[in-house]
């Protein structure tokens, strides 16, 4: 296999990442999902890709059209099933969230499904993630709303859905300006919106460094080259003055009760399922012990190194907290 010296490299360091971040999932990957996370370079085909990996047998291998680690025991009808677990959650999803949001769709530009959904990686124990662009304004109050509609909205029962990364659109200035990794990068171009998709198709249209960290995966997309998304007009006033009166009642109330469920799941060995807690006026985040073992497995990703911009959430701080859903 013939290459530019460093495009190979690059592309072998990546395929080892990516078998490392499969045997920790105990999964495998199709050939063309695996290429399309590569970056350019000589391995363009499923033929370069075995070609790579006889050459590296202890890496991983072809098995029933699917690239696997070495190590990985998971079968073709668990993987399937899998798919078909996500698919029916993803169906789900189109069908009852706009009706269990209702009013406050008004609120948000963007509603995508991230997380193992997204992937068709999805258990019948998984959760349902959810990554939400709020109006100037309005996270608070789209949070209040959620966590109400949860509880008592007839279609919510049974589901667990988790707004685990929502985002004032005045902070996603900061987010587009933050350089990201290949992990954060493939959860984006992954995602699976829900609601607001021609917002959501500028939003990566304007994110140049998610293009930068997947350049085939992003080319999936087919997006124009087109300026930022229109800025949506504010929230009303008296959503804004909700937005800081609750703010702080309600963010107070998620880290305690949070603070209790996660030390129930930790004490019970679940420690993966515990989440940290990145709140502020214009955002909140919960990234979870399993996320952050992700990030440090990429992290070691030839030429990647520390994620710019996105130190704050990197280092363990403040307590622990689950995702927003019935539970809480």
């Amino acid at each position: 296999m013939r290459g530019p010296p460093d495009q190979l490299k690059d592309q072998e360091h990546r395929v080892r990442t990516l078998l490392q971040v499969a045997a920790m999932l105990q999964t495998a990957i199709a050939p063309d999902d695996l290429i399309a996370l590569l970056p350019e370079g000589p391995v363009r085909t499923s033929e370069d890709l075995k070609v790579w990996l006889s050459a590296h047998p202890g890496t991983g291998s072809f098995e029933e059209d699917r690239v696997r680690p070495a190590g990985t025991f998971a079968s073709s009808a668990v993987l399937e099933g899998r798919r078909a677990v996500a698919e029916e959650q993803w169906k789900h999803a189109l069908e009852e969230l706009p009706e269990v949001l209702g009013p406050s769709l008004g609120l948000v530009r963007c509603v995508v499904v991230t997380g193992s959904v997204a992937y068709g990686e999805a258990a019948d124990e998984s959760d349902l993630d959810l990554f939400v662009i709020t109006r100037r304004g309005a996270l608070w109050p789209f949070l209040l709303y959620v966590y109400a509609a949860l509880r008592f909205h007839p279609r919510a029962g049974g589901r667990v859905w988790c707004f685990n990364h929502v985002v004032d659109e005045d902070e996603v200035e900061r987010y587009l300006a933050s350089r990201r990794g290949v992990l954060e990068a493939r959860e984006l171009l992954v995602a699976r919106p829900v609601v607001g998709e021609a917002f959501y198709r500028q939003f990566l249209a304007s994110t140049p460094w998610v293009q930068e960290a997947l350049p085939r995966l992003y080319a999936r997309w087919r997006l124009p080259t087109c300026g930022r998304p229109a800025p949506a007009h504010p929230a009303p006033v008296l959503v804004r003055l909700l937005n800081l009166v609750g703010f702080p009642l309600l963010a107070t109330y998620l880290q305690l009760k949070g603070t209790w469920i996660s030390g129930r799941q930790r004490r019970m060995g679940r420690t993966k399922e515990a989440f940290r807690s990145v709140t502020g006026l214009r955002k909140f985040f919960l990234l979870s012990g399993k996320f952050d073992q992700l990030r440090q497995t990429y992290a070691r990703d030839r030429g990647q190194g520390p994620t710019h911009g996105d130190e704050a959430l990197a280092r363990p701080r403040g307590p622990l907290v689950l995702a927003v859903t019935s539970d809480l």
